[in-house]
């Protein structure tokens, strides 16, 4: 089957905001909201695709370590008898339909097609079931801030490999600042009364509170 199907990696809304680190615990709830609307945006986007898309959640995925999971991913859809696979997160702000078309595009003549994500990682994975090696896939610096250049480094050695721009994946409270004067829905929760105050006070303690004595105010400095 030539045409590339989409292949959806996901965290469940409710894990997402246990284990990154957005608002605090104390507005969890805020958390969890934010991934939903990211969750419900990606399943537009894939709908609006036109492609064939395979969900795999977090309680779908089978392995020990993390490439270990997302390599079955890739090995089960393409023992389904597909050739193209496209892979994307459901915590992508900034992803459009465009990023997903120039992708399935580039299959037509590219065995390869990358989307770097700012924190080193890459937010989009697009290959051919020929340049899939599985031991080496699954052994990559997943989730670390090298993974980008490694994977590049890999597939290159096998074929040309085609990149994406560059976007943002959300992992903290920094990533939703970067992101948020071009994703309104992001901007609203953000900004609203309780996180921003849970953040300044936090970054305020950290700034202005010495460790080995909370109580006492640092020397300043004129």
């Amino acid at each position: 089957m030539d045409q590339p199907v989409l292949m959806i990696y996901a965290l469940s809304p409710a894990y997402q905001a246990r284990r990154k680190s957005l608002f605090g615990a104390a507005h969890y709830t805020d958390a969890v909201k934010l991934f939903q609307d990211l969750h419900q945006k990606t399943e537009s986007l894939a709908q609006n695709s036109g492609l064939k898309t395979f969900w795999f959640f977090d309680h779908l995925q089978e392995g020990k370590s993390f490439g270990e999971r997302y390599a079955n991913a890739f090995k089960e859809v393409f023992s389904k008898g597909y050739q193209k696979v496209i892979s994307i997160g459901n915590d992508i702000p900034e992803l459009e339909l465009s990023h997903i078309e120039q992708a399935s595009n580039s299959l037509t003549h590219s065995k390869v097609v990358l989307g770097p994500a700012a924190d080193g990682g890459d937010y989009l994975i697009a290959l051919t079931e020929e340049t899939f090696y599985e031991e080496e896939f699954k052994n990559l610096p997943w989730n670390k801030s090298s993974l980008h250049s490694k994977l590049s480094e890999l597939l290159s050695s096998y074929t040309s490999v085609e990149q994406l721009e560059c976007l943002v994946d959300i992992d903290d409270f920094q990533s939703l600042v970067i992101v948020r004067k071009n994703v309104n829905w992001i901007a609203i929760l953000l900004f609203s009364l309780k996180s921003f105050i849970l953040y300044t006070k936090t970054v305020f303690e950290k700034l202005l509170l010495p460790k080995d004595n909370p109580l006492r105010a640092p020397p300043l400095s004129i």
